[in-house]
């Protein structure tokens, strides 16, 4: 086998990859850097598993009703090994197990172990027990249930320990990596900050460039997440740059601040939504701006006029040097406001462009 040919799996690719795991009664162990979306992607397993039972996901539940899809979130290098394979006592001359009521006993649902490879040995080697039996002592682990496991690779210095043999012979292996494209899709449906999303596009290599040897904030799908979140709050402009550098770092944090001063040369955008004429922005960086912008500026339309705006904004953006801008744009919008997809905008730029992925 050729080892260049094997790459890390995307987000989506690992969804694919779990589903084909536990159809086959196989448990996933995906490994992958800090704050890359590991346990984002796991959330999204559940969502849909939960989905194809027609239950909701209900979490940290280990007792689900008939409605509902169990989540248990174990982070196991917090706990000890009585916390999750139960306490020992003496019953009649014969060793029993107490166990904490922590773990799942009836209904459907996921058991998810984080931080496995963080975890002691002697806590990795019951949680093996757990996925080959099916049980602890006179703990069954509940049919409906599976389990699914997470962790840092030992390179990246995130504390985690060398994986037990016994344990790595009982799961498959996912191999996590970061990937951009997934990351908008997924930032643009949950409200991630137009600027930092457009910023992404424009500089896709800056959305992970963890560095395990740097002792300082650096840049994941997890602190720009994180980042999104302190922008809501509308920081005044002299702490602007200290605030993105506590999350994302030095580079970052240059490059984007250069990025927001392009905005201040966006055109008139109310113009744009009115469907006047307007001159089409130079460079790059200008019209990424411009189309971060424009998507700013929808949030405060009218009911009755977001659909005529939006349809006068992309045949703008369509003016701009490649389709990647109204790309952008149709993501970002239809994440932030899903009816727009029953406009005839969104339908014709769809039949437009059958060959992209949206």
């Amino acid at each position: 086998m050729n080892e260049k040919n094997i790459n890390g799996s995307s987000p989506s690719q690992t969804l694919k990859m779990m589903h084909v795991m536990k159809n086959a009664d196989q448990t996933p162990l995906v490994l992958g850097s800090v704050g890359v979306g590991k346990s984002e992607t796991i959330y999204q397993f559940a969502e849909s598993l939960a989905e194809e039972e027609g239950l909701s996901v209900s979490w940290d539940n280990s007792t689900p009703n008939s409605k509902e899809f169990g989540l248990v979130d174990f982070r196991l290098s917090h706990f000890e090994t009585v916390d999750f394979g139960g306490l020992p006592y003496i019953l009649d001359g014969v060793q029993k197990r107490a166990m904490l009521g922590n773990l799942p006993t009836s209904g459907k649902g996921l058991l998810f172990l984080d931080e496995f490879a963080q975890a002691g040995q002697d806590l990795q080697a019951i949680a093996s027990q757990l996925i080959k039996e099916r049980r602890l002592g006179e703990y069954v682990f509940p049919e409906g249930w599976s389990v699914v496991l997470a962790g840092n690779r030992h390179s990246d210095r995130s504390s985690a320990n060398k994986i037990v043999a016994h344990g790595m012979g009982r799961v498959g292996v996912i191999e996590f990596e970061s990937n951009t494209q997934d990351w908008l899709k997924w930032a643009s449906e949950n409200g991630v900050d137009e600027r930092l999303t457009a910023f992404i596009q424009y500089q896709p290599q800056l959305l992970n460039n963890f560095d395990p040897k740097i002792v300082e904030p650096s840049a994941t799908p997890r602190t720009v997440t994180n980042l999104s979140k302190v922008l809501a709050q509308n920081p005044d402009k002299d702490i602007m740059q200290n605030l993105i550098y506590g999350f994302v770092g030095r580079e970052f944090t240059a490059e984007f601040m250069a990025f927001i001063t392009l905005m201040q040369d966006v055109p008139n955008l109310q113009k744009v939504l009115d469907g006047k004429k307007v001159d089409t922005p130079e460079g790059v960086g200008l019209q990424y701006a411009t189309a971060v912008a424009l998507t700013s500026a929808l949030k405060e339309s009218s009911d009755k006029d977001v659909a005529i705006h939006f349809g006068n904004a992309l045949e703008f953006i369509k003016t701009f040097q490649t389709d990647e801008f109204a790309i952008f744009f149709i993501r970002t919008m239809v994440g932030m406001n899903p009816e727009l997809k029953e406009t005839s905008t969104y339908s014709d730029f769809i039949v437009d462009h059958q060959d992209l992925l949206i």
